[in-house]
C-alpha cells in the first residue's frame, strides 16, 4: 500500500451476493486469461468508464474498508481485485460538464473555459480522444447525460459520438439506463469493420444514479427485500423542486434508498458491459478506467444533490484503474485528481508526454508505490451566482486536511481524517497556512489574465427542450 502523501440480508441475498461474484470473477478470468506483452499483442484497448454523481462511499473499495450496509456493488468491487484503486480521488468540478473536460484535457476549469450549462469545449483544447486518434485507434464516445454531448464539444476526436437526451416516463423524464447505453457502444464496436485491427478507445458515460430515480425491479429488491418501497413518482417530483429545507425525514430516507438502488443497477449494467467485452475477447489486452465526475450530497451538510458546493461527499470519486495484464489489486491512499488519468493513460501507451496537460502519470504509484506529488488538490466552482447555493468558489486538499474559499474570501478548514467529524480545531496554523499557501499559488498562476492557457469561453444557445432537460436533471427550477 501506498502511505498517505502530504499533498494531496437473508439467505436470499448472500445467494444474489455470491451469484453476482461468481459471474463477475468468471468475467474477470476471461479478461485476463490472455496478458502478452503489448509487443506481441499491439496496443491495447482503452475502456473509460464515467458512472455520474457515483459517491465514493458507495463503492465498498472505495470507502477507506468500511463495508456499506448493503452491498451495492459487488461487480466493481471484483474488478479492483485485478485494479489499482485510488481511495482519495478528486474531481475538479461539483458537476458534470467543468469535470469531463477536465478528464478529456487535463486541463482546469478556469483554463479549458466550461463554466456553465451553456459552455462548450473549445476547439482548440486538445482532448484524450484526439491525442489516441492520432495513434491509430478507433474511438466511439457514448453518453446518456445531455450536458456531455457535441452540441457541446466533447466529441473532438472521437470517430464517433452519441449522447441520448432525456425521455418522458409516468410524467417526468428520465435518461437513458446504463445497460441501453452499453448496448449502443456494443454496436458500435461490432459494426466496425470486420478486418480493423486498430485498437478501440470507448468513452462510456452513464448516469443512472443521477435524478430523477427510476430503479428497475432487481435494484429495487436487492435495497428494499421484501419491506415497503417509495412512490419513486412523488420522491422524484418532490425532489425537482430542489429544496434545502421542508423535505421530511421519511422522503430524505426514501432519496437515499433510491439512490442506492440506482448503484445497485449501474453496477449490474456495467456487468452485463464487461461481461460483453469480454465474449469479444476486447479486454485481453487492454486498459480499463472507471469512476465518476462527481458524487452528491444526500444532506450530509444540510442539501441534496451537487453543483452547489465543495464537500468531501461531492467531490471525492472512486478511481479504479487497472492495466493491461494486472492480475493483482493495489491501493493508493495518495490524493490524486481527476486530470491526473490522461496522463496516466498516454504513459501507459508509451506515448511521449503531452505539454498541454496539467495533472501527472499516476503510472510510477500504479507500479511503484511512489511518485512526486504536486503541491496541491484542487477543485473549483465557478458557477455563476443565480445557480449556486453556497459561496463555494475553489477547495485544496492537503494529506487529510481541507480548506473551503469562499468568493468574499470567508476560508472554512476542515478535517477530513475518518474520526474527526470535521471538526477543524486540532489544526495547527502551520497546517492552515499550507493550505492557504496552496490555494493561493493556484491562483496566482492560473487566474493570471495575460496567463496564455485560459480557455476561449464559447457558448451556445439553450432553446426550451435543453432547459425541459436541465429540469429534468434538477440543474435548474
Amino acid at each position: 500500500m501506498s502511505s498517505p502523501s502530504k499533498w494531496r440480508g437473508d439467505r436470499m441475498e448472500e445467494s444474489w451476493w455470491r451469484g453476482r461474484m461468481t459471474v463477475c470473477a468468471s468475467i474477470l478470468a476471461l479478461a485476463s486469461f490472455s496478458c502478452a506483452a503489448e509487443s506481441e499483442q499491439g496496443p491495447p484497448n482503452v475502456f473509460v468508464v464515467v458512472v455520474d454523481t457515483l459517491r465514493a462511499d458507495r463503492v465498498d473499495v472505495s470507502n477507506d474498508g468500511k463495508k456499506s450496509a448493503t452491498r451495492l456493488t459487488p461487480f466493481l468491487d471484483s474488478l479492483a481485485e485485478t485494479s489499482t484503486v485510488f481511495h482519495r480521488a478528486y474531481s475538479t468540478s461539483a458537476w458534470t460538464s467543468p469535470a469531463v473536460a477536465s478528464l478529456f484535457t487535463s486541463r482546469y476549469a478556469i483554463q479549458h473555459g466550461v463554466l456553465g450549462f451553456d459552455s462548450v469545449l473549445a476547439d482548440p483544447e486538445l482532448t484524450l480522444a484526439e491525442i489516441l486518434s492520432k495513434r491509430g485507434y478507433e474511438s466511439g464516445g457514448f453518453s446518456s447525460n445531455v450536458l456531455i454531448g457535441r452540441g457541446r464539444g466533447f466529441q473532438q476526436g472521437f470517430d464517433f459520438f452519441r449522447e441520448e437526451g432525456t425521455r418522458p416516463i409516468a410524467g417526468l423524464r428520465h435518461s437513458e439506463r446504463s445497460v441501453q447505453t452499453a448496448r449502443r457502444a456494443l454496436a458500435w464496436i461490432d459494426d466496425r469493420q470486420p478486418d480493423s485491427v486498430a485498437p478501440v478507445f470507448v468513452y462510456l458515460h452513464v448516469i443512472d444514479p443521477h435524478v430523477p430515480y427510476a430503479p428497475d425491479r432487481v435494484a429495487m429488491a436487492r435495497v428494499f427485500g421484501e419491506g415497503p418501497r417509495p412512490d419513486t413518482g412523488r420522491v422524484n417530483r418532490t425532489m425537482q423542486k430542489h429544496l434545502e429545507t421542508g423535505i421530511d425525514d421519511t422522503t430524505r430516507s426514501d432519496v437515499r434508498a433510491l439512490y442506492d438502488a440506482e448503484v445497485s443497477s449501474t453496477d449490474a449494467g456495467l456487468e452485463y458491459f464487461f461481461s460483453e467485452l469480454a465474449k469479444r475477447a476486447l479486454l485481453d489486452n487492454s486498459i480499463v478506467v472507471v469512476t465518476s465526475d462527481h458524487g452528491e450530497e444526500l444532506w450530509d451538510h444540510g442539501m441534496f444533490g451537487h453543483h452547489h458546493s465543495l464537500y468531501d461527499e461531492v467531490i471525492r470519486v472512486p478511481l479504479m484503474i487497472r492495466g493491461s495484464g494486472q492480475k493483482r489489486r493495489h491501493d493508493v491512499f495518495e490524493a490524486v485528481s481527476l486530470l491526473d488519468i490522461a496522463p496516466t493513460l498516454i504513459e501507459m501507451l508509451r506515448a511521449k508526454p503531452v505539454e498541454a496537460f496539467e495533472g501527472r502519470s499516476l503510472l510510477p504509484v500504479i507500479e511503484d508505490g511512489e511518485g512526486d506529488a504536486p503541491s496541491a488538490v484542487v477543485s473549483e466552482l465557478l458557477l455563476i451566482p443565480g445557480f449556486r447555493r453556497t459561496p463555494h468558489e475553489r477547495t485544496v486538499i492537503v494529506g487529510d486536511t481541507q480548506l473551503i474559499r469562499h468568493f468574499d474570501g470567508v476560508e472554512r478548514f476542515i478535517d477530513l481524517s475518518a474520526d474527526a467529524t470535521e471538526d477543524a480545531s486540532g489544526l495547527s496554523e502551520t497546517e492552515k497556512q499550507t493550505l492557504r499557501d496552496g490555494l493561493d499559488a493556484f491562483i496566482e498562476r492560473y487566474t493570471d489574465p495575460a496567463n496564455p492557457t485560459h480557455g476561449a469561453r464559447e457558448r451556445i444557445e439553450i432553446d426550451e427542450k435543453g432547459r425541459e432537460e436541465l429540469r429534468a436533471l434538477g440543474y435548474i427550477e
